[in-house]
């Protein structure tokens, strides 16, 4: 499914309250949360900054961590509830049972 919307009118609330409630009830495994990370002119790539894949990109986790709390949004992710994917890395990746999450796509 895709949603479209405004800024503003619910859709990553809604994508967040759908994904978790199947995940809760066992259809699917996990979500795989992408967010593009476009560099912006005049700010370091994000290669430039310290730590893992996580480190580097926790900060798009926002949509999702508004919804639900740094706390679950962590225990999903150390369950392997939530797999947080760069856009560039996904060539050759398949998902098995798996809720595709693209925000700002």
């Amino acid at each position: 499914k895709v949603i479209l919307g405004e800024a503003g009118s619910g859709k990553d609330f809604l994508m967040t309250s759908a994904a978790l409630a199947l995940i809760d009830k066992g259809k699917f495994k996990k979500i795989v949360f992408i967010r593009p990370n476009l560099p912006v002119a005049g700010i370091p790539d994000i290669g430039f900054l310290c730590g893992d894949v996580y480190d580097k990109l926790d900060w798009t986790l926002g949509p999702i961590r508004d919804k639900i709390g740094d706390d679950r949004m962590r225990t999903l992710i150390n369950k392997g509830g939530i797999e947080l994917t760069p856009l560039i890395h996904l060539r050759g990746r398949s998902f098995e049972n798996s809720i595709i999450y693209i925000t700002e796509g």
